[in-house]
């Protein structure tokens, strides 16, 4: 009987602390520490929650190097925390964002890297037409996969910076899986924006 009255005021208490927490908003900021890291881009884990449209007006680039958001695509089981940023440090956390690059949101292209041995093992599976999610501290975004090529990693024409219509572009090193040999070869996933909130012209500032 004591071990018995033990785990019913466990439970009750672990209920309890649940309503509190979700009353005060605590745990939606717990969790968006968890999944996202804290992205300090502008927005609270309230402000974010949903938004897949809309304009941003007041925008503040991540920190070098930190979690902001997370990239998953069901079809090939991808899920990779992003960082920004692309160091060998980053690479053993996530994928990382070329900081040169756009934010999503900005309109242009983001180039975001990972190895092909762990977080973008699964990226040769993409097929055209296939979708991409980025969930961010500041929104919720969608892409299409529309195009896959293969180059070298000194071909800096395939990253296409300058792109005036938002892009996420995908790339890790190719052939897959090869432990010798030459590792200069990439392969690159380019997916076009579906929809996720436009942050406005020179709304950005770095952190």
């Amino acid at each position: 009987m004591p071990v018995l009255m033990v785990v019913i005021f466990a439970a009750a208490g672990i209920g309890l602390s649940y309503a509190v927490f979700s009353q005060t908003g605590l745990l939606a900021k717990i969790q968006q520490v968890t999944i996202l890291g804290d992205p300090n881009c502008g927005y609270t884990a309230e402000a974010a929650d949903g938004k897949d449209s809309g304009v941003i007006t007041d925008f503040r680039r991540p920190a070098a190097d930190s979690r902001y958001g997370l990239i998953r695509c069901s079809a090939i089981k991808l899920k990779a925390p992003l960082y920004y940023g692309d160091t060998d440090k980053v690479f053993e956390k996530g994928a990382g964002q070329y900081m040169d690059s756009g934010c999503p949101g900005e309109g242009t292209t983001i180039l975001v890297g990972g190895h092909d041995t762990t977080y973008f093992k699964t990226l040769g599976k993409l097929k055209k037409g296939q979708i991409v999610d980025v969930s961010t501290g500041y929104g919720q975004f969608r892409y299409k996969v529309d195009r896959i090529r293969k180059g070298k990693a000194a071909d800096t024409d395939l990253w296409q910076l300058d792109a005036k219509k938002e892009q996420l572009v995908m790339y890790t090193c190719w052939p897959f899986g090869s432990i010798f040999g030459e590792r200069s070869g990439r392969y690159y996933v380019y997916a076009a924006k579906v929809s996720g909130p436009v942050i406005a012209k020179g709304a950005a500032q770095d952190e």
